[in-house]
């Protein structure tokens, strides 16, 4: 051994580490060493001169590459564009609704899985060239490359099952692991495009048609008999109003306080309210009951108010008396026209209304030139959304005329002795079968005034339009997770990595780039040391595995240009051997 001459290689390599190898590896002279042209005796050429670096060649040879680097990057691009420009906007109509947006989105996705498959497969591949690669195992003192790693390494570029094994094969010690990792994730790549975006159903203004009429209002108001119902007409699914000022009834009940008096003279008790309003009850009558509602000056409101326009202030009483005890209700109870500003909304064709604020402040304003004799509304808030010109009030002609409409309808009487009922009018009937809930009744009361005032009531503002609505149908609304958008663009990123990387380590190397090329391994000779363990190998399934699958194999290029698999020995065994060679 004393007398072999170095080799001469494309790159310079320290002597040293190179016999450190040389010394693992099995020289010895043998009949056949595995190439398939051997024949003793066939007169040989001239040896073929090793190839220089061309490091300009070699970066050339991954041009395929380069391009499914640009479709990916390209892809990420666009699907970054498409989603920026369509991020919470209408799903677009494309090719007149024949075409879905999902399957653009998808079949991009797609684009990019393809071409970062691609990148992958070849830098994995031509991984495991660079993994028994003599000038790797030689820089790294790394012997590890087993010939059954090819196998896995093909097969850790094909699919989820060879990668896995690839990872545990390697622990995650080689730059292969992150092709691994990448083809396991890129599983999921299409997965994680359903979580990118979401369909959400948002309102969207309906802009091809005349606004949405305002609801009924009025800003002079009057009252009539009739009560309708208020209808709003909506063009659309939804539909929105500003907030709508309005001339109102307001209307409460307040319980007050009864005086009762009994007289023995007249043998009666007599219950009485502070403004006057009473009944009497004979002591000595069987069970009896006693109803009755009268107008009144008021004790709580007072109808002459000179800061409140009051339509009626009238006092309920009601009395029961038996001779085991007495029940009674004493309540006071108005109405007033107010200001009201309410929210009208219709959503999803249900009709919701919201008070926002009552006012009752008026003032009486005397006539001129520019109206009659008036109650008018002041100091109105602004957030009642009252435009700064209008005027909103009520004639005093119109409130009288009302006032002696209203009178007679709340004076009434009911009586009840044995089985004899006697109600003084209809109303009167109406009244006593809400005597115990008088706040309620009240405010249904005011709430069915408020809708004859809005139909019968004058707008006097110029501008009809001002509270009209908008229309609105729902949409499915493109809504981007951008989170989601880290996933595909991490993985474009490491893929590309993981490319130039295996690029540059090959070139270094000096490691011809073959990738996933079979016809490479048909030319490369077999050490005749290991073709001698395969015996039948090759007739049963995976019979190559057991034989030589776990034989540590390094692949070295000789002299003559041969690329050749040899076996790797222990140093212990290398220097046995040497000695005896010696």
């Amino acid at each position: 051994m004393s007398n072999d001459a170095p080799y001469s290689r494309s790159s310079a390599t320290s002597y040293r580490p190179r016999e450190t190898l040389r010394k693992r590896l099995r020289l010895q002279q043998i009949e056949h060493d595995g190439a398939v042209d051997d024949d003793d005796n066939t007169e040989e050429g001239p040896p073929r001169p090793l190839p220089k670096s061309d490091y300009k060649s070699i970066y050339k040879w991954w041009n395929d590459e380069y391009r499914l680097v640009a479709v990916c990057v390209i892809g990420a691009l666009v699907l970054g564009i498409i989603f920026k420009n369509y991020d919470k906007q209408p799903i677009p109509q494309l090719m007149h609704g024949n075409l879905d947006f999902d399957v653009i989105i998808v079949a991009m996705f797609t684009c990019v899985r393809v071409a970062m498959s691609g990148i992958v497969e070849s830098s994995i591949s031509q991984s495991a060239w660079i993994w028994v690669s003599e000038a790797r195992q030689r820089r790294t003192n790394d012997s590890r490359a087993r010939l059954e790693d090819f196998k896995i390494y093909d097969e850790a570029s094909r699919g989820l099952w060879g990668s896995l094994y690839l990872l545990w094969r390697l622990r995650g010690r080689h730059l292969a692991c992150i092709g691994a990792l990448i083809v396991i994730l890129v599983h999921g790549l299409e997965a994680s495009s359903q979580q990118l975006y979401q369909y959400e159903g948002q309102p969207r203004e309906i802009l091809d048609e005349p606004k949405v009429a305002a609801p009924e209002r009025s800003d002079l108001g009057i009252l009539s008999v009739d009560v309708k119902n208020l209808n709003l007409e909506c063009s659309g699914v939804n539909c929105t109003w500003p907030i709508v000022p309005t001339l109102a009834v307001c209307g409460e009940c307040n319980p007050l306080d009864m005086r009762t008096m009994c007289t023995d003279k007249t043998q009666t008790c007599r219950y009485s309210l502070p403004m006057g309003t009473s009944v009497e009850i004979s002591r000595n009558a069987p069970t009896t009951e006693r109803f009755r509602t009268a107008a009144s000056e008021g004790t709580i409101h007072h109808i002459n108010s000179t800061t409140r326009t009051y339509i009626s202030v009238f006092d309920v009483l009601w009395v029961m008396k038996s001779k085991r005890e007495t029940q009674s209700v004493a309540t006071e109870c108005a109405l007033w026209f107010c200001m009201k500003s309410y929210n009208f909304t219709i959503i999803e064709s249900q009709f919701h209304q919201e008070l926002i604020k009552s006012w009752n402040t008026t003032r009486f304003e005397l006539s001129n030139s520019a109206h009659g004799d008036e109650y008018v509304f002041v100091d109105v808030p602004g957030d009642m959304n009252v435009a700064p010109e209008s005027r909103y009030s009520i004639s005093r002609k119109a409130l009288a005329a009302l006032r002696r409409f209203v009178d007679p309808l709340v004076e009434t009487t009911y009586e009840k002795q044995y089985t004899i009922i006697n109600f003084s009018s209809d109303w009167a009937e109406g009244i006593y079968n809400a005597r115990e809930k008088l706040p309620e009744w009240i405010n249904r009361f005011s709430i069915s005034l408020t809708n004859e005032v809005r139909l019968h009531g004058e707008v006097r503002d110029k501008d009809r339009h001002r509270y009209s609505g908008r229309a609105y149908e729902t949409v499915q609304v493109i809504v981007v997770d951008w989170l989601w958008m880290l996933f595909p663009t991490g993985l474009i990123m490491i893929s590309i990595y993981h490319l130039f990387h295996t690029i540059i380590r090959g070139a270094r190397d000096g490691i011809s780039v073959w990738k996933s090329d079979s016809l490479p391994m048909l030319f490369c000779r077999i050490d005749a040391s290991i073709l001698a363990k395969v015996g039948d190998g090759m007739d049963v399934p995976n019979g190559l595995d057991e034989a030589v699958g776990d034989v540590k194999v390094c692949l070295w290029r000789e002299d003559d240009g041969d690329w050749v698999f040899k076996p790797i020995e222990s140093e212990e065994s290398s220097s046995s051997s040497e000695s005896d060679s010696d």
